[in-house]
């Protein structure tokens, strides 16, 4: 058998967590919090590092074992909005975490915005920044990023994403079944990509024709004109316990 130990205070909070074990408790982490329940302190006992965390309004700063050093800015909604690496902290006024600072600090930051609705419309980092764009259902249609431009999606009524198109105009549509499973994916533009199929329930007829019978509800075969993969078997939580691949024609 293999155990582990959960350790908790008066307000439910965990305190200490032992790492699995057989026979002997061992190693483990603790924890200590403020009086508002937040975590201030994460210590390993197998080689003392530590972890310290300190909060000014809405800022929650945070040294790592190692003494480098972040803070993360939430606004009144509790949204992530802005985390500094490295944060000048130089412990000549508040200090968020008493009797440590780091004066050096280059505060690398990376902002946030969002919508009405939560998603995420941009992350910046210095110059550069990632833009998302939503449709009224909240589904992503747009991702643009300086490394490698614009990406669009489209969806079918039902939400099961349609397209995906790069920037370089590749576009991969993805076909769906009726219980919403994919079923195929085919490719155009770029560099020349064979089209995948899925085969679900045993179905052996059509483009499903080679695939293992007999498994109702599991995914039974991947292939292309390149290669084929079968799922033999599965066990009782669904989980494959046999599969093949065969590469070539």
């Amino acid at each position: 058998n293999i155990y582990s130990d959960t350790m908790y205070d008066g307000f439910g909070s965990v305190v200490r967590q032992y790492e699995p074990y057989r026979s002997t408790q061992g190693t483990y982490t603790e924890t200590t919090y403020d009086a508002l329940g937040r975590p201030v302190s994460i210590a390993s006992s197998s080689d003392g590092a530590t972890t310290r965390m300190g909060y000014i309004l809405n800022q929650a700063y945070v040294r790592d074992p190692a003494g480098k050093w972040r803070r993360n800015t939430t606004d009144a909604l509790g949204r992530l909005t802005e985390v500094k690496e490295d944060v000048l902290v130089n412990g000549s006024s508040v200090n968020p975490i008493p009797g440590y600072s780091n004066p050096s600090g280059t505060d690398l930051s990376t902002t946030y915005t969002y919508n009405a609705r939560d998603s995420l419309l941009t992350v910046t980092q210095g110059s550069q920044t990632r833009t998302f764009a939503y449709d009224s259902l909240g589904r992503l249609t747009s991702a643009a990023n300086p490394e490698n431009g614009t990406t669009t999606y489209t969806y079918r009524d039902n939400g099961n994403l349609y397209t995906k198109t790069d920037a370089g105009s590749v576009v991969v549509t993805s076909g769906w079944d009726e219980l919403n499973r994919i079923k195929a994916k085919g490719y155009s533009g770029g560099v020349a990509t064979p089209a995948v199929t899925y085969c679900y329930d045993g179905n052996t007829s059509g483009a499903c024709t080679g695939a293992p019978s007999g498994s109702p509800g599991n995914l039974t075969m991947v292939s292309n004109s390149n290669s084929v993969t079968r799922y033999t078997g599965y066990d009782l939580l669904r989980r494959v316990t046999g599969s093949s691949q065969k590469i070539g024609t």
